[in-house]
């Protein structure tokens, strides 16, 4: 066997790397424009890691949406950087400024997100870099309410006449 070093040994025939790093989230931001979404709107959330990523099964993310939690399933970019997972709105969802509830709100399900050498991806979510501080997506399911209204004229409105009623959004 030859020495290490020399021509014939694996180390001057190759270049090996020891890969022992976990992949990390650098970012959480959305493809989707910013603005207001309504019950069924899907909302692309992105995630970037700093490496290449595998995934397996449907990881989620749980989302801040109101008092009832919504989730974002993971959608598509195994073997990318970038994974996205689609929020799909819920009548009861409300929120001003879309974001992630916590850290913590990468989740498994049973699946995996891994690198190419099967190391397990960290899954904490940035404090900053954020879905909220990149974006400005509301959530807004409330409907519309008449906050005041007044009769013109007198209230005097002949029999069989078209009355128009104008509302505006607050």
């Amino acid at each position: 066997m030859p020495n290490p070093g020399s021509q014939g040994s694996l180390s001057f025939n190759k270049n090996i790397v020891i890969d022992t790093k976990e992949p990390l989230v650098v970012s959480v931001g959305s493809s989707t424009e910013n603005g207001s979404y309504r019950n069924g709107a899907i909302i692309k959330i992105v995630v970037d890691f700093d490496e290449n990523v595998y995934v397996s099964g449907s990881p989620s993310i749980l989302l801040e949406t109101g008092s009832n939690k919504g989730s974002a399933i993971y959608s598509s970019g195994s073997a990318t950087s970038t994974l996205v997972f689609d929020y799909a709105v819920q009548p009861e969802h409300n929120t001003n400024d879309l974001d992630y509830a916590g850290n913590n709100a990468l989740k498994l399900n049973g699946g995996s997100i891994k690198d190419i050498v099967a190391i397990d991806a960290n899954l904490l979510l940035p404090i900053d870099n954020t879905l909220g501080a990149r974006k400005d997506i509301r959530i807004d399911n409330i409907p519309p309410q008449i906050m005041q209204s007044s009769i013109v004229n007198n209230g005097n409105i002949p029999v069989l006449n078209n009355l128009q009623i104008i509302l505006h959004r607050i």
